[in-house]
């Protein structure tokens, strides 16, 4: 019988009730398992299996980049039955408690608590961390010695270096080869720390760039199935894929094909709604990470507002999707305030803000290359890198489309005299923010404390508080996870992913909101 944890049945007791409530109010789309997580007060790796319990009794339907649905013949009753027959199919199983420790201590050093190269903290203060007598500490520190997850030390127990760890040559990065681009900076920040890691530590790192040609993604060689050279497996440590872009591929079959080579995989699943868990099932090596882009860096902003005393937030987007503001509206509805967002949007997709690529580019050819003279050589130089990086400028060009048309939202939500704080849907959006409402006379943080997202450089220039995704932890934990992946996975902490959180940094932006809401 599978051995289930006792969160599962705390996901199952509110999934129950959950959806008895929506069925009896006709409501049929479900929040994100990352939401539902939340609301219960369980891991997202706990609610997806739960979920998927819920999918198997034929209460929602599940599809992948969709959504959960409830089913239109489910009523009310039919939901009650949910947690007595998931329950009975998975009976929690005593662990021993030493096996718990080991997993939890592992976990830690996937996170970054205790980081390569550094002492754990004495014995005493593990055992006060994760409630254990020192028995129980010593056997789980035993085995973890024995898998060479930590090492002994003179004064205690250290996380071995990652240089120590490595014994073979290349890491493998698979991703979408337009992630790289310059519009994306978060994916540059994560991209360049990887390789400056893999310098570090003498590892060569290659890339395999999934591309698109017209509606068919392909993999690097022009295929459709990426496979490595036979030839170098013996020199690969293991196989980086970060999933962005690559929704034209079935991820977890392709993850358990990598696996099946015998090497580690580490994934970045950045919005957390990707079921890995088949991956596992035939003894891989393979471990998930996700990052809180998405809904959970909303929640931590929200939740930072909050606490300064903020109650009615601005949330202003140039953006179509807009997860961080579900995080700011769950944040908000958990400590009462369920009407404190008020939302500030462009559409990013409507016609008056599309810009034809085949108009700017002929307007580019015309009016700049086309007022060079090629037969001068500075005008040459200039040509060849116009012409270069042609595609970056149109790029920004209707990016600016989008942002010029801000000012009217700001004017909208500079209207609403009861709101104290505005966030942007990124740095990009926030500091414009901060312009506008200095040409207005508002000061900031006085009047109004603004937040952004990413903690780009512009943040940090413009003395933003901005949310930071914390890409050297995730990205740590990865490579640390492919140098030194343990035994195969047997219990059932393997399936959780690794949650990365991230932190918000605070700058000259935001402060308390003033007790004269009057402007």
């Amino acid at each position: 019988m599978q051995r289930k944890s006792p969160s599962f049945e705390t996901a199952i007791v509110f999934l129950q009730k959950y959806l008895a409530d929506q069925a009896r109010n006709n409501v049929k789309r479900l929040p994100t398992i990352r939401g539902l997580s939340v609301l219960a007060g369980v891991s997202p790796g706990t609610m997806s299996k739960a979920v998927a319990e819920a999918e198997k009794s034929g209460l929602i339907s599940v599809k992948h980049r969709s959504g959960i649905v409830m089913l239109d013949r489910v009523t009310g009753d039919d939901a009650q039955a949910l947690a007595p027959a998931a329950l009975a199919r998975t009976q929690p199983q005593p662990s021993r408690k030493w096996e718990h420790v080991r997993e939890r201590i592992e976990l830690d050093i996937l996170e970054g608590t205790y980081q390569a190269g550094r002492l754990m903290p004495p014995v005493k203060a593990l055992m006060v961390r994760y409630g254990v007598c020192y028995r129980t500490l010593r056997k789980a520190l035993g085995v973890l010695v024995r898998e060479k997850r930590i090492a002994h030390h003179p004064r205690g127990f250290q996380v071995p270096p990652v240089a120590a760890m490595r014994h073979r040559d290349t890491v493998v990065l698979i991703t979408r080869d337009e992630i790289f681009t310059p519009t994306v900076p978060q994916v540059q920040e994560r991209f360049r720390i990887l390789e400056n890691e893999c310098a570090k530590h003498g590892i060569n790192l290659e890339i395999a760039a999934f591309h698109y040609e017209g509606a068919q993604l392909l993999a690097p060689g022009g295929g459709r199935e990426y496979e490595p050279d036979p030839a170098r497996l013996e020199e690969l440590i293991g196989f980086i894929v970060w999933c962005e872009g690559l929704d034209g591929l079935d991820l977890p079959r392709f993850v358990a094909s990598l696996a099946r080579h015998g090497k580690p995989v580490s994934v970045l699943d950045v919005r957390g709604d990707i079921d890995f868990s088949p991956v596992y099932r035939g003894g891989n090596r393979c471990r998930v990470f996700t990052i809180a882009t998405t809904v959970r860096a909303g929640e931590h902003v929200g939740r930072f507002l909050l606490k300064l005393g903020h109650r009615d937030v601005a949330y202003i987007s140039a953006l179509s999707i807009n997860r961080r503001l579900d995080g700011l509206r769950q944040a908000f509805a958990a400590a009462g305030y369920t009407d404190g967002i008020r939302t500030f949007m462009i559409d990013e997709n409507a016609p008056q803000y599309r810009v034809n690529g085949r108009d700017m580019d002929a307007v580019f050819q015309r009016t700049i290359l086309g007022n060079l003279d090629p037969s001068d050589h500075v005008h040459s130089l200039m040509a060849r890198a116009l012409a270069r990086y042609s595609g970056r400028i149109i790029s920004a060009a209707s990016r600016e489309r989008i942002l010029e048309n801000l000012p009217p939202l700001f004017d909208g939500a500079l209207q609403q005299r009861q709101i104290t704080a505005w966030v942007g849907s990124n740095d990009e959006v926030a500091v414009r923010m901060i312009g506008f409402l200095e040409k207005r006379g508002v000061r900031v943080p006085q009047e109004v404390s603004v937040v952004g997202f990413d903690d780009s450089p512009e943040a940090f220039f413009g003395g933003l508080t901005s949310y930071n995704f914390n890409a050297p932890a995730y990205v740590h934990g990865m490579l640390d996870f492919l140098l030194n992946p343990g035994p195969r996975p047997t219990s059932r902490v393997i399936l959780e992913p690794v949650d990365i959180d991230g932190f918000i940094t605070i700058r000259r932006t935001t402060g308390k909101p003033s007790t004269d809401m009057a402007r």
